[in-house]
């Protein structure tokens, strides 16, 4: 289609008919956008983005006001995707424009179901915006976005736009709740996925049903962290594994790698909280698992933050035993993320690796009376306190300062040995 609708441009002038030609530059702009979303591939949707664009050079919401408020919805939807591959903001905020724009023209009460579709489109694009840049105001934006979604539409999980309604909420709600410390707001996520799953069972629709057990567990899994609930935790494990059913490999590869990370934080989580190695153990498997498909060369930020996860639940699990082997896994699991969270690219990320990797070397030091290991984790640490000044990260500062002081007594008494 993409070559039938270059084809007929060229014998279609602008100057002849400008508003037919406007429509076949968005049909282009559809065609060329199902392609890049279908394969992943970026410069199909940055044609699908200039076509639109150019489509709207001719249309305006006074002349052709269907057309436009179309477009302007077209468009979002190619930023928004371009955006999220990209990890571009910039892309984000545009797609954001676009959304509103054509929420202008589709009118509650006109065209309800464009209405909320845009909506729900707004606050899936608000809620990227909130969490991948620390955003709260983009946050309660989605909750916004989506409750208003929810008031137009019917309570039926067999279709594909209630259920996804009730999952923005959920997701806002959650990041929300965990970015401004409140446990009222994680209460009303956690209700409204539950709501969910009494709609949505795995019978009637297997996909959103998985979604929200992996929107359940990520909230119980918060609010057990939070709480230091172990019975959270553990309701966050189950729901998860319910999620890995139908979330399998074979058919859903990357939500599968993703609940197989999100499994592993609740499992770590538990296992630090009841001090239990099997537990912990069972959250490396999780990691390791999630690593076969979060790679570097294709999901790099995933595969850096997987990592960073792994190395915790392996320094946790050598603190419980007498042997070395698991820190050593540790230290190296955090000098895989390093190469991806760099100073340059990712200073903060960065830094909690650097001190992460610090806390690993002092107890190596310590087993090994390797003096090597504490010098390279004071290092560490003095490179951590560089990006997470008493300003930046008060609570993480404090934390490096009392672990870099553990470290220069363990030293101390080491050489008094």
């Amino acid at each position: 289609m993409v070559s039938v609708y270059r084809k007929a441009l060229k014998e279609l002038p602008r100057e002849r008919d400008p508003l037919e030609s406007a429509r076949v530059q968005a049909a282009l702009g559809a065609a060329l956008a199902t392609i890049g979303e279908r394969d992943g591939d970026p410069h199909m949707l940055s044609e699908a983005t200039a076509s639109y664009k150019a489509a709207l050079k001719i249309f305006s919401r006074w002349g052709a006001p269907v057309d436009w408020a179309n477009t302007q919805f077209l468009l979002g939807r190619s930023l928004a995707l371009q955006g999220a591959s990209e990890s571009s903001p910039g892309k984000l905020e545009e797609a954001e424009s676009a959304f509103r724009q054509a929420l202008e023209e589709y009118g509650r009460r006109e065209r309800p179901i464009e209405w909320a579709t845009t909506e729900l489109c707004l606050g899936d694009v608000l809620i990227r915006l909130g969490k991948t840049y620390n955003r709260p105001e983009h946050l309660a934006g989605a909750i916004d976005a989506s409750s208003k979604a929810l008031t137009v539409l019917e309570r039926d999980c067999a279709s594909f736009i209630w259920p996804r309604a009730q999952s923005i909420l959920g997701d806002a709600l959650g990041a929300l709740g965990t970015a401004e410390g409140r446990d009222e707001a994680l209460e009303e996520a956690a209700s409204v996925f539950y709501d969910s799953l009494k709609e949505c069972t795995r019978e009637r629709n297997p996909y959103f049903w998985a979604t929200a057990q992996v929107g359940l567990g990520n909230i119980l899994a918060t609010l057990g962290a939070r709480q230091a609930s172990a019975s959270r935790l553990t309701d966050a494990v189950a729901a998860d594994r319910e999620a890995l059913q139908v979330f399998t490999r074979e058919r859903y590869a990357t939500l599968w790698a993703m609940t197989q990370m999100n499994l592993g934080d609740a499992l770590a989580a538990l296992g630090d909280r009841q001090s239990d190695a099997d537990r912990l153990k069972e959250a490396v498997a999780a990691y390791g698992e999630a690593l076969q498909e979060l790679t570097r060369a294709h999901t790099p930020s995933d595969w850096a933050a997987t990592q960073m996860k792994l190395g915790n639940a392996l320094t946790a699990l050598g603190m419980r035993e007498d042997e070395i082997t698991h820190i050593e896994m540790a230290v190296a699991a955090y000098r895989e993320a390093s190469k991806e969270y760099t100073r340059d690219r990712a200073p903060m990320d960065w830094a909690v690796v650097q001190g992460n990797l610090a806390n690993a070397l002092v107890l190596l030091g310590t087993r090994e009376k390797n003096l090597e290991r504490f010098d390279a984790a004071v290092t560490a640490y003095g490179e951590a306190l560089e990006i997470l000044t008493p300003t930046a990260a008060p609570s993480q500062n404090e934390a490096i300062r009392k672990s870099l002081a553990r470290a220069h007594a363990a030293i101390l008494q080491w050489l008094k040995e």
